[in-house]
């Protein structure tokens, strides 16, 4: 009787732990280092497969704009008060097309970066 309910357990069990390292794998597919030189000749599509990189690891955090700049290039969106830049990035969708985000740098008066954040 004892094996009768382990078999419904090691099933849903299975399909839980299937269905967690698919999740993990949508989530991370496709993304890679940070690269400044690929960055600013790629477009939204590669630029979307590195800004996970910038934002795990903190990278804009700190560092004034013009480091910015060099760093990224030219926003395609900047603040008219240079509140924030922003760049479009995009990333796949396990359903469908291409996703257009707003990966965003905001600075504080002194023009320092103090976050970084991803819109869609």
């Amino acid at each position: 009787m004892g094996h009768e309910s382990e078999s419904p357990r090691r099933t849903r069990r299975s399909i839980v732990v299937g269905v967690l390292a698919l999740a993990i794998q949508l989530t991370s597919c496709g993304s890679q280092s940070f690269n400044s030189e690929k960055w600013k000749a790629g477009d939204r599509a590669i630029r979307g497969t590195m800004e996970l990189d910038l934002r795990r690891n903190k990278t804009l955090e700190g560092k004034p704009r013009e480091y910015v700049l060099t760093l990224l290039g030219p926003p395609d969106i900047r603040c008219d008060d240079g509140e924030y830049f922003v760049y479009l990035v995009e990333k796949p969708r396990p359903l469908g097309g291409p996703w257009v985000e707003y990966f965003g740098v905001g600075f504080d008066r002194a023009g320092v970066v103090t976050s970084t954040w991803i819109d869609d």
